[in-house]
């Protein structure tokens, strides 16, 4: 199984309809390729930088890479995600169990 989480602040003001319609917009994700126990989270503990989390399981490493290559998860990349951030760290897992 695979884990791949991203912590992230948006250039929008906090509470703003942008910031609203960014997050809805998000959970398109859950669509594209593979994509298992989608979620987005607000962050808050002051040890992290960054105001959100979005999470996403895979199944398997392959299905994995095969998502990040497909062509609806670089088109929102490069049209919404780039875009709207201004902080962004992704971390990906593989379970050890």
């Amino acid at each position: 199984m695979i884990l791949h989480t991203h912590v992230f602040s948006l250039r929008h003001v906090p509470g703003s309809v942008e910031e609203k319609a960014f997050l809805e917009e998000a959970h398109e994700i859950a669509k594209f390729h593979g994509v298992r126990n989608f979620n987005v989270w607000r962050q808050i503990s002051s040890q992290t930088q960054g105001d959100f989390g979005i999470s996403m399981e895979f199944e398997n490493k392959e299905d994995f890479e095969e998502y990040m290559k497909d062509r609806p998860h670089l088109d929102f990349a490069f049209e919404r995600w780039f875009p709207a951030i201004t902080v962004s760290r992704d971390i990906t897992f593989e379970s050890l169990a």
